[in-house]
Protein backbone atom coordinates (compact mmCIF):
# COMPACT_ATOMS: atom_id res chain seq x y z
CA UNK A 1 0.00 0.00 0.00
CA UNK A 2 2.74 2.29 0.86
CA UNK A 3 4.78 1.26 -2.18
CA UNK A 4 1.16 2.06 -4.48
CA UNK A 5 1.20 5.65 -2.81
CA UNK A 6 4.52 6.72 -3.38
CA UNK A 7 4.16 5.21 -6.81
CA UNK A 8 1.71 7.40 -7.76
CA UNK A 9 3.12 10.20 -5.64
CA UNK A 10 5.21 10.89 -8.74
CA UNK A 11 2.43 11.70 -10.66
CA UNK A 12 1.89 14.73 -8.06
CA UNK A 13 5.17 16.88 -7.90
CA UNK A 14 3.90 18.25 -4.01
CA UNK A 15 3.00 15.00 -2.82
CA UNK A 16 6.44 13.59 -3.98
CA UNK A 17 8.56 16.75 -2.43
CA UNK A 18 6.36 15.91 0.53
CA UNK A 19 7.58 12.50 1.06
CA UNK A 20 10.78 13.15 0.19
CA UNK A 21 10.94 16.01 3.15
CA UNK A 22 9.30 13.43 5.32
CA UNK A 23 12.28 11.05 4.58
CA UNK A 24 14.48 13.56 4.83
CA UNK A 25 13.49 15.17 7.93
CA UNK A 26 13.40 11.58 10.02
CA UNK A 27 16.84 10.41 8.64
CA UNK A 28 17.98 13.77 9.69
CA UNK A 29 16.21 13.29 13.27
CA UNK A 30 17.95 10.19 13.79
CA UNK A 31 21.57 11.68 13.36
CA UNK A 32 20.89 15.10 15.09
CA UNK A 33 17.79 15.56 17.09
CA UNK A 34 18.67 18.24 18.80
CA UNK A 35 20.07 20.47 15.43
CA UNK A 36 16.82 18.88 13.83
CA UNK A 37 14.16 19.23 16.41
CA UNK A 38 13.06 22.58 15.37
CA UNK A 39 13.55 21.63 12.12
CA UNK A 40 10.81 19.54 12.11
CA UNK A 41 8.55 20.92 13.93
CA UNK A 42 8.29 23.83 11.45
CA UNK A 43 7.81 20.27 9.06
CA UNK A 44 4.86 19.22 11.11
CA UNK A 45 3.07 22.98 11.02
CA UNK A 46 3.55 23.05 7.20
CA UNK A 47 2.26 19.24 7.01
CA UNK A 48 -0.28 20.36 9.14
CA UNK A 49 -1.66 22.79 7.02
CA UNK A 50 -0.97 20.85 3.86
CA UNK A 51 -3.40 18.25 5.52
CA UNK A 52 -6.25 21.19 6.06
CA UNK A 53 -6.16 22.60 2.67
CA UNK A 54 -6.37 18.86 0.99
CA UNK A 55 -5.91 18.85 -3.15
CA UNK A 56 -7.33 22.31 -3.38
CA UNK A 57 -11.25 21.47 -2.47
CA UNK A 58 -10.75 23.24 0.54
CA UNK A 59 -13.78 25.46 0.04
CA UNK A 60 -15.98 23.10 -1.10
CA UNK A 61 -15.46 20.85 1.18
CA UNK A 62 -15.96 23.01 4.14
CA UNK A 63 -18.80 24.55 2.90
CA UNK A 64 -20.74 21.65 2.26
CA UNK A 65 -23.16 20.27 5.16
CA UNK A 66 -24.50 16.86 3.77
CA UNK A 67 -22.88 14.09 2.76
CA UNK A 68 -21.81 15.03 -0.80
CA UNK A 69 -18.35 15.79 -0.12
CA UNK A 70 -16.39 13.90 2.79
CA UNK A 71 -14.84 15.99 5.33
CA UNK A 72 -13.45 15.01 8.92
CA UNK A 73 -14.55 16.74 11.84
CA UNK A 74 -10.93 16.69 12.19
CA UNK A 75 -9.83 18.69 9.75
CA UNK A 76 -12.52 21.18 10.17
CA UNK A 77 -11.97 21.64 13.25
CA UNK A 78 -8.53 22.83 12.23
CA UNK A 79 -9.25 24.95 9.97
CA UNK A 80 -11.79 26.70 12.00
CA UNK A 81 -9.23 27.09 14.23
CA UNK A 82 -6.59 28.12 11.78
CA UNK A 83 -9.33 30.58 9.49
CA UNK A 84 -12.26 31.43 12.72
CA UNK A 85 -14.12 33.53 10.01
CA UNK A 86 -13.51 31.49 7.20
CA UNK A 87 -17.33 30.23 6.87
CA UNK A 88 -18.63 33.98 6.47
CA UNK A 89 -16.09 34.60 4.40
CA UNK A 90 -16.62 31.82 2.30
CA UNK A 91 -20.69 32.29 2.97
CA UNK A 92 -21.79 34.93 0.66
CA UNK A 93 -24.99 35.49 -0.56
CA UNK A 94 -24.06 34.54 -4.59
CA UNK A 95 -22.71 30.99 -2.95
CA UNK A 96 -26.18 30.53 -0.78
CA UNK A 97 -28.41 31.21 -3.98
CA UNK A 98 -25.91 28.41 -6.28
CA UNK A 99 -26.46 26.15 -3.03
CA UNK A 100 -29.98 26.46 -2.70
CA UNK A 101 -30.67 25.90 -6.70
CA UNK A 102 -28.35 23.15 -6.99
CA UNK A 103 -30.90 21.38 -3.70
CA UNK A 104 -33.94 22.26 -5.97
CA UNK A 105 -32.02 21.08 -9.09
CA UNK A 106 -31.48 17.50 -7.19
CA UNK A 107 -35.25 17.29 -6.13
CA UNK A 108 -36.62 17.82 -9.64
CA UNK A 109 -34.53 15.21 -11.16
CA UNK A 110 -34.64 12.43 -8.38
CA UNK A 111 -37.68 9.81 -9.01
CA UNK A 112 -40.59 11.09 -6.23
CA UNK A 113 -43.27 8.46 -3.90
CA UNK A 114 -45.26 8.67 -1.14
CA UNK A 115 -44.24 8.16 2.54
CA UNK A 116 -45.68 8.48 5.42
CA UNK A 117 -44.04 11.74 7.76
CA UNK A 118 -40.06 11.85 8.86
CA UNK A 119 -41.00 15.32 10.98
CA UNK A 120 -44.26 15.92 13.41
CA UNK A 121 -44.89 19.47 15.02
CA UNK A 122 -47.08 17.40 18.04
CA UNK A 123 -47.57 20.63 20.01
CA UNK A 124 -47.88 21.92 22.44
CA UNK A 125 -51.54 23.45 21.32
CA UNK A 126 -51.61 27.72 21.12
CA UNK A 127 -47.68 27.79 21.63
CA UNK A 128 -46.77 28.59 18.44
CA UNK A 129 -46.08 25.17 16.84
CA UNK A 130 -47.93 26.56 13.10
CA UNK A 131 -45.24 28.83 13.11
CA UNK A 132 -42.29 26.58 13.57
CA UNK A 133 -43.89 24.85 10.42
CA UNK A 134 -43.78 27.87 8.42
CA UNK A 135 -40.44 28.62 9.59
CA UNK A 136 -39.71 24.98 8.40
CA UNK A 137 -41.35 24.94 5.11
CA UNK A 138 -39.39 28.22 4.12
CA UNK A 139 -36.66 25.17 3.21
CA UNK A 140 -36.97 23.80 -0.14
CA UNK A 141 -36.75 20.38 1.26
CA UNK A 142 -39.79 20.01 3.61
CA UNK A 143 -42.68 19.40 2.47
CA UNK A 144 -45.92 19.64 3.91
CA UNK A 145 -48.69 16.68 4.12
CA UNK A 146 -52.39 17.54 3.25
CA UNK A 147 -53.54 19.27 5.29
CA UNK A 148 -50.83 20.46 7.34
CA UNK A 149 -52.78 19.72 10.71
CA UNK A 150 -54.26 15.95 9.75
CA UNK A 151 -55.73 14.94 12.94
CA UNK A 152 -55.03 11.39 11.58
CA UNK A 153 -53.87 10.04 15.05
CA UNK A 154 -56.76 11.36 17.03
CA UNK A 155 -59.42 11.69 14.96
CA UNK A 156 -59.21 9.26 11.53
CA UNK A 157 -56.98 6.90 13.09
CA UNK A 158 -59.58 4.20 12.34
CA UNK A 159 -59.63 5.35 8.58
CA UNK A 160 -56.60 3.38 7.91
CA UNK A 161 -52.87 3.83 6.82
CA UNK A 162 -54.36 4.41 2.80
CA UNK A 163 -56.60 7.16 4.01
CA UNK A 164 -53.44 8.91 5.81
CA UNK A 165 -51.16 8.21 2.62
CA UNK A 166 -53.57 10.26 0.56
CA UNK A 167 -52.09 13.05 2.47
CA UNK A 168 -48.55 12.25 1.24
CA UNK A 169 -47.09 14.70 -1.04
CA UNK A 170 -44.73 12.88 -3.74
CA UNK A 171 -40.99 13.48 -2.20
CA UNK A 172 -37.50 12.28 -2.97
CA UNK A 173 -35.35 10.05 -0.50
CA UNK A 174 -33.84 13.17 0.24
CA UNK A 175 -36.96 15.68 1.21
CA UNK A 176 -38.62 15.28 4.08
CA UNK A 177 -42.62 14.99 5.09
CA UNK A 178 -44.12 16.97 7.69
CA UNK A 179 -46.91 16.62 9.42
CA UNK A 180 -47.73 19.31 12.18
CA UNK A 181 -51.29 18.76 14.32
CA UNK A 182 -50.88 20.95 17.07
CA UNK A 183 -52.95 18.98 19.75
CA UNK A 184 -50.86 15.24 19.61
CA UNK A 185 -48.86 16.38 22.34
CA UNK A 186 -51.61 16.46 24.97
CA UNK A 187 -54.43 14.78 23.86
CA UNK A 188 -55.53 11.59 24.31
CA UNK A 189 -55.67 8.07 23.27
CA UNK A 190 -52.58 7.99 25.89
CA UNK A 191 -51.22 5.29 23.52
CA UNK A 192 -50.99 8.42 20.41
CA UNK A 193 -46.90 8.57 20.38
CA UNK A 194 -47.04 4.75 20.22
CA UNK A 195 -49.25 4.80 17.09
CA UNK A 196 -47.04 7.29 15.50
CA UNK A 197 -43.80 5.18 15.73
CA UNK A 198 -45.33 2.27 14.28
CA UNK A 199 -46.27 4.08 11.31
CA UNK A 200 -42.74 6.29 11.27
CA UNK A 201 -40.04 4.92 13.69
CA UNK A 202 -37.07 7.14 12.85
CA UNK A 203 -39.72 10.04 12.78
CA UNK A 204 -38.60 13.84 14.64
CA UNK A 205 -40.57 14.84 16.95
CA UNK A 206 -40.85 19.05 17.24
CA UNK A 207 -42.28 19.97 20.69
CA UNK A 208 -42.78 23.75 20.77
CA UNK A 209 -43.53 24.91 24.57
CA UNK A 210 -44.69 28.12 26.09
CA UNK A 211 -45.56 29.36 29.52
CA UNK A 212 -48.79 27.46 30.34
CA UNK A 213 -50.12 30.83 32.58
CA UNK A 214 -50.13 32.37 29.11
CA UNK A 215 -51.34 29.64 26.94
CA UNK A 216 -54.66 29.49 28.86
CA UNK A 217 -55.51 32.85 28.15
CA UNK A 218 -54.45 32.18 24.09
CA UNK A 219 -56.73 28.90 24.25
CA UNK A 220 -59.68 30.83 25.87
CA UNK A 221 -59.64 32.85 23.58
CA UNK A 222 -59.26 31.05 20.48
CA UNK A 223 -62.28 28.27 21.82
CA UNK A 224 -64.90 31.51 22.45
CA UNK A 225 -64.03 32.31 18.59
CA UNK A 226 -64.60 28.88 17.68
CA UNK A 227 -67.11 27.56 19.72
CA UNK A 228 -70.39 29.22 19.76
CA UNK A 229 -71.36 27.42 23.16
CA UNK A 230 -68.50 29.43 24.89
CA UNK A 231 -69.73 33.28 23.59
CA UNK A 232 -70.22 35.42 26.59
CA UNK A 233 -68.94 32.98 29.46
CA UNK A 234 -66.45 34.96 31.50
CA UNK A 235 -62.44 34.34 31.50
CA UNK A 236 -62.50 34.83 35.23
CA UNK A 237 -65.66 32.44 35.87
CA UNK A 238 -64.71 29.81 33.60
CA UNK A 239 -61.15 29.69 35.34
CA UNK A 240 -63.05 29.60 38.48
CA UNK A 241 -64.88 26.46 37.82
CA UNK A 242 -62.16 24.52 36.14
CA UNK A 243 -58.91 25.60 37.80
CA UNK A 244 -60.40 24.32 41.09
CA UNK A 245 -61.98 20.90 39.47
CA UNK A 246 -58.10 20.60 38.30
CA UNK A 247 -56.73 21.20 41.92
CA UNK A 248 -59.64 19.01 43.48
CA UNK A 249 -58.22 16.21 40.75
CA UNK A 250 -54.40 16.63 42.01
CA UNK A 251 -55.41 15.93 45.68
CA UNK A 252 -56.93 13.36 44.97
CA UNK A 253 -53.77 11.45 43.56
CA UNK A 254 -50.22 11.06 45.06
CA UNK A 255 -47.80 14.33 44.11
CA UNK A 256 -45.71 11.31 42.79
CA UNK A 257 -48.32 8.54 41.29
CA UNK A 258 -47.63 10.07 37.15
CA UNK A 259 -49.24 7.42 34.95
CA UNK A 260 -52.28 8.19 37.27
CA UNK A 261 -52.45 11.52 36.73
CA UNK A 262 -52.14 11.27 33.11
CA UNK A 263 -55.18 9.04 32.83
CA UNK A 264 -57.36 11.02 35.64
CA UNK A 265 -56.27 14.09 32.76
CA UNK A 266 -57.03 12.13 29.94
CA UNK A 267 -60.24 11.06 31.45
CA UNK A 268 -61.26 14.75 32.71
CA UNK A 269 -60.64 15.81 29.14
CA UNK A 270 -62.70 13.47 27.15
CA UNK A 271 -65.97 13.44 29.76
CA UNK A 272 -65.73 17.15 29.69
CA UNK A 273 -63.64 18.98 26.87
CA UNK A 274 -63.25 22.68 28.20
CA UNK A 275 -60.73 21.42 30.73
CA UNK A 276 -58.40 20.65 28.14
CA UNK A 277 -57.58 24.51 28.45
CA UNK A 278 -56.07 24.27 31.83
CA UNK A 279 -55.10 20.41 31.70
CA UNK A 280 -53.40 20.83 28.24
CA UNK A 281 -50.83 23.03 30.10
CA UNK A 282 -49.57 20.05 32.75
CA UNK A 283 -47.05 19.43 30.32
CA UNK A 284 -44.44 16.92 32.55
CA UNK A 285 -47.17 14.45 32.62
CA UNK A 286 -47.88 14.81 28.60
CA UNK A 287 -44.02 14.99 27.97
CA UNK A 288 -43.57 11.36 30.04
CA UNK A 289 -45.20 9.52 27.09
CA UNK A 290 -43.41 11.01 24.30
CA UNK A 291 -40.08 10.45 26.47
CA UNK A 292 -40.46 6.56 26.34
CA UNK A 293 -41.53 6.00 22.95
CA UNK A 294 -39.05 8.02 21.07
CA UNK A 295 -35.16 7.98 21.37
CA UNK A 296 -33.54 11.44 22.84
CA UNK A 297 -32.41 11.79 19.66
CA UNK A 298 -35.31 12.20 17.98
CA UNK A 299 -36.98 14.71 20.14
CA UNK A 300 -36.62 18.55 20.04
CA UNK A 301 -38.35 20.90 22.79
CA UNK A 302 -38.66 24.31 22.02
CA UNK A 303 -39.77 27.79 23.83
CA UNK A 304 -42.18 29.82 22.28
CA UNK A 305 -40.08 32.51 23.55
CA UNK A 306 -37.26 31.76 21.77
CA UNK A 307 -39.12 31.20 18.36
CA UNK A 308 -40.18 34.78 18.86
CA UNK A 309 -36.96 36.45 19.50
CA UNK A 310 -34.11 34.24 18.25
CA UNK A 311 -36.01 33.38 15.07
CA UNK A 312 -33.04 32.83 13.07
CA UNK A 313 -31.07 30.97 15.71
CA UNK A 314 -34.26 28.42 15.91
CA UNK A 315 -34.38 27.92 12.17
CA UNK A 316 -30.45 26.93 12.52
CA UNK A 317 -31.04 24.56 15.36
CA UNK A 318 -34.16 23.16 13.11
CA UNK A 319 -32.14 22.63 10.17
CA UNK A 320 -29.21 20.73 12.52
CA UNK A 321 -31.66 18.58 14.16
CA UNK A 322 -33.16 17.37 10.76
CA UNK A 323 -29.88 17.25 9.27
CA UNK A 324 -30.83 19.11 6.25
CA UNK A 325 -28.47 21.52 4.40
CA UNK A 326 -28.14 24.70 6.46
CA UNK A 327 -29.95 26.85 3.79
CA UNK A 328 -31.26 29.51 6.04
CA UNK A 329 -29.13 31.46 8.22
CA UNK A 330 -29.57 33.75 11.03
CA UNK A 331 -28.99 36.83 8.88
CA UNK A 332 -31.65 36.01 6.32
CA UNK A 333 -33.90 37.46 9.06
CA UNK A 334 -34.69 41.11 9.61
CA UNK A 335 -37.08 42.41 11.99
CA UNK A 336 -40.62 43.98 10.34
CA UNK A 337 -41.80 46.75 12.57
CA UNK A 338 -44.90 46.08 10.52
CA UNK A 339 -45.58 42.94 11.35
CA UNK A 340 -43.93 43.02 14.58
CA UNK A 341 -42.01 40.14 13.94
CA UNK A 342 -38.60 38.60 12.49
CA UNK A 343 -39.26 38.38 8.53
CA UNK A 344 -37.50 36.00 5.72
CA UNK A 345 -35.47 37.71 3.41
CA UNK A 346 -33.64 35.97 0.55
CA UNK A 347 -29.67 36.36 1.04
CA UNK A 348 -28.95 37.11 -2.78
CA UNK A 349 -31.16 39.73 -1.91
CA UNK A 350 -29.31 41.21 1.04
CA UNK A 351 -33.02 41.62 2.59
CA UNK A 352 -33.45 45.04 -0.27
CA UNK A 353 -35.87 43.08 -2.55
CA UNK A 354 -39.35 43.65 -0.34
CA UNK A 355 -41.57 41.20 -2.78
CA UNK A 356 -38.93 38.52 -1.38
CA UNK A 357 -40.17 39.23 2.08
CA UNK A 358 -41.98 36.38 4.21
CA UNK A 359 -43.10 36.75 7.86
CA UNK A 360 -43.85 33.08 8.71
CA UNK A 361 -44.34 33.75 12.30
CA UNK A 362 -46.28 37.25 11.92
CA UNK A 363 -49.41 35.78 13.20
CA UNK A 364 -48.00 33.87 16.64
CA UNK A 365 -45.86 37.34 17.48
CA UNK A 366 -48.83 39.45 17.64
CA UNK A 367 -51.13 37.05 19.73
CA UNK A 368 -52.75 38.48 22.40
CA UNK A 369 -51.72 36.93 26.07
CA UNK A 370 -53.42 40.20 28.43
CA UNK A 371 -55.05 38.71 31.60
CA UNK A 372 -55.75 40.04 34.87
CA UNK A 373 -53.08 39.69 36.97
CA UNK A 374 -54.78 38.06 39.62
CA UNK A 375 -55.46 35.24 37.47
CA UNK A 376 -51.95 35.28 35.94
CA UNK A 377 -50.65 34.98 39.58
CA UNK A 378 -53.03 32.45 40.26
CA UNK A 379 -52.14 30.40 37.21
CA UNK A 380 -48.46 30.70 38.13
CA UNK A 381 -48.93 29.33 41.78
CA UNK A 382 -50.49 26.50 40.20
CA UNK A 383 -48.69 25.30 37.25
CA UNK A 384 -45.11 26.03 39.06
CA UNK A 385 -44.68 22.71 40.78
CA UNK A 386 -45.58 21.06 37.90
CA UNK A 387 -43.05 23.11 35.95
CA UNK A 388 -40.26 22.22 38.12
CA UNK A 389 -41.18 18.39 37.44
CA UNK A 390 -41.11 19.16 33.69
CA UNK A 391 -37.24 21.14 33.77
CA UNK A 392 -35.90 18.19 35.74
CA UNK A 393 -37.43 15.60 33.10
CA UNK A 394 -36.00 17.87 30.27
CA UNK A 395 -33.02 19.00 32.11
CA UNK A 396 -33.68 22.48 30.92
CA UNK A 397 -35.32 25.25 32.83
CA UNK A 398 -37.70 27.42 30.40
CA UNK A 399 -37.83 30.09 33.14
CA UNK A 400 -41.50 30.50 33.61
Amino acid sequence: MIWSRLRASHQHPSLTLLVKSVLGNLLQTIRTPRRAISKLVLFLGFAFLFYVSGTGGFYRRLQSSTDDFKFTSVRRSAAEFIWPNIREDMDDPGGREIKWKNEVDKSLSEPKKKRFPDVFIVGAERCGGEAVANLLLLHPLVKPTNPLQSHFFTKYFSEGSDYYMNMMPNVTDRELILEATQTYFTLPPSVLPRRIKKVSPDAKIIVVLCNPADRVIIDFNIEMLNRQKYQGQKYTLYLGTYLNRAKKMMEEIPYDFDAQMQTKIFASIQKDFPSHVTLSGLYYYHAIRWKLVFRPAQLLYLNRRDVLRNTGDVTLQLQKFLRIPALIHKDNFLYDDKSKSFCYHSSWDNGGNTQRKHCPISEEANVDTFQPMSCYRTLHDFYRPHNEKLYQLLKRNFTW
